[in-house]
């Protein structure tokens, strides 16, 4: 497990589903969180947050966990993660895989695996891991309510990919022109839709996204708030315009409203990694411009 929320959804997603083929046990390598990041360049500092979620799952226990970003222990890992022979599978290239479909358990997987195509057979149970605790959703009901019946979310992703050189440099930023083109088409689509912003950089939006922020309303965080809060409230909209983003593309996937449009970014980074596919990341129904 690596990454934020978004790319760990998608790391347990993959495995979720393997391990259900399978009726095999899930355990989750948390040690990236706990022991590799302090370590590794140019990186935003990231927790561990599936447990938001209902999810199926062990952790390693910590005698079990190696530095396994670097990959330099395979060997061990074999060893440790089971008496039997473990298969270590690293993700060949930012693409899905078919030969995921052949790997048999045990096996432990490093990658991103960021498509539906690893998931898509399990997509109900996945949808019902990525259910919400709904001790810590009692207190948005307020602002639940607030989305109307043509609520369209708009994810606006700031951060590291404004703030650090290397990582806009590698992943850029959606302009302010996508989101034009974005609202031009719903307005074409949907009658009277009604736009609700979410982003980490309230500043950035409404010095950068003016004509947004006056047809839309932005909404917040408090300061006790944390990120997911957006998560949640995007994927109760009924619509989204999604950022280059595995947050904002899981809001909109957990989205289970018949008729939905996503619309999301054809130039998903500035420099892709190899093997990137942009129709393995979106799924077929969804719109990119």
């Amino acid at each position: 497990m690596q990454g934020g929320l978004g790319n760990q959804m998608f790391q347990y997603a993959a495995g979720r589903a393997l391990a259900h083929k399978y009726q095999a046990q899930l355990w989750l390598d948390t040690s990236f969180f706990e022991e590799e990041q302090p370590h590794i360049k140019d990186i935003t500092p990231r927790k561990f947050q599936l447990d938001l979620f209902n999810i199926e799952g062990k952790a390693l226990a910590p005698h079990f966990k190696t530095q396994i970003y670097s990959h330099r222990l395979a060997d061990q890992i074999r060893k440790r993660v089971s008496r039997k022979a473990v298969k270590l599978y690293q993700e060949p290239l930012f693409c899905y895989q078919r030969t995921f479909e052949g790997l048999k358990p045990p096996v432990y997987l490093d990658g991103y695996w960021q498509s539906e195509k690893y998931f898509a057979d399990a997509a109900q149970i996945i949808r019902s891991a990525f259910t919400f605790n709904s001790e810590l959703t009692a207190n948005l009901e307020g602002l639940k309510k607030r989305l109307t019946a043509n609520a369209v979310s708009v994810h606006v992703r700031c951060g590291d990919y404004v703030t650090s050189k290397s990582v806009s440099e590698r992943h850029g930023h959606c302009p302010p022109a996508y989101y034009k083109k974005a609202m031009r088409l719903l307005d074409a689509q949907l009658p009277g839709p009604d736009y609700f912003i979410f982003s980490d950089n309230a500043l950035w939006v409404k010095e950068n996204l003016p004509e947004l922020c006056e047809r839309g309303e932005l909404v917040g965080l408090n300061n006790n708030e944390a990120d997911w809060v957006h998560m949640y409230l995007m994927s109760c909209c009924c619509h989204h315009i999604i950022a280059n983003s595995t947050f904002s593309w899981w809001a909109a996937w957990l989205n289970n409203k018949p008729g939905k449009m996503v619309i999301a970014p054809i130039d998903w980074f500035k420099v892709p990694p190899p093997g990137f596919v942009l129709n393995d990341l979106l799924p077929g129904e969804w719109i990119a411009i």
